[in-house]
């Protein structure tokens, strides 16, 4: 095996390489799911616009779902290292919203030991940019499996999330599930767990401007 001078195991998937045995879960129609979005937007929307970890090419695509409530809203964030700040406005505008699948979905399982002996690692879950993650999206939506099960890369714990596969765009036909306001204890989570701070941008005119120091 070659070195690799970025230290990344993960590589896309051999073509030859047979993907019918690799490690699946079979997601029931009663569990649990959540999705943050906009108020205004469906939940079920399918992307293919390739800035998703596991996003197909169209005319497929892929929807996100999380196992917990909070980690969907921090996956709707996006990267939380150090202090953030968001505003009370970008709460407002988002739900969080509890779904269930219209039917069992069999996906493949990248959270499975017995991944790694197809040549996938955690690295799945946390590599950028998402060529590799996509290719790997792409053969297992080839040979069948309705979507991905993977570690979200935002949190330190171990919360999965789903990448469901997926004719591109909305399914207007399925349940929106419970919708649920950004509300005060999911504020105190992100604040209390990922360092956010919600508050509002200053403006110019509530600042004050030091003059730079002279030059001698």
């Amino acid at each position: 095996m070659s070195h690799n001078p970025r230290g990344v195991s993960l590589a896309p998937p051999e073509p030859l390489l047979d993907l019918a045995d690799f490690p699946a879960v079979t997601l029931r129609s009663n569990q649990r799911f959540f999705r943050c979005s906009r108020s205004s937007n469906g939940p079920w929307w399918f992307a293919s616009t390739g800035a998703g970890r596991f996003d197909l090419n169209a005319p497929r695509g892929t929807c996100y779902l999380a196992t917990d409530p909070v980690m969907a809203v921090v996956e709707a964030l996006g990267p939380t290292a150090g202090n953030r700040l968001v505003t009370p406005e970008w709460l407002e505008q988002r739900t969080v919203r509890l779904l269930r699948l219209p039917r069992p979905v069999r996906v493949a399982n990248a959270t499975d030991r017995a991944a790694n002996g197809f040549g996938v690692t955690l690295e799945i879950s946390t590599i950028v940019p998402y060529a590799i993650p996509r290719a790997w999206a792409t053969a297992l939506d080839d040979v069948g499996f309705g979507g991905i099960a993977y570690l979200l890369r935002h949190s330190s714990s171990p919360e999965r999330g789903i990448a469901l596969f997926g004719t591109a765009g909305e399914r207007t036909s399925w349940r929106r599930g419970i919708a649920r306001s950004l509300d005060r204890s999911i504020v105190r989570a992100l604040e209390r767990h990922f360092a956010i701070t919600v508050s509002e941008i200053p403006s110019s005119r509530s600042l004050t401007f030091a003059n730079p120091p002279e030059r001698r």
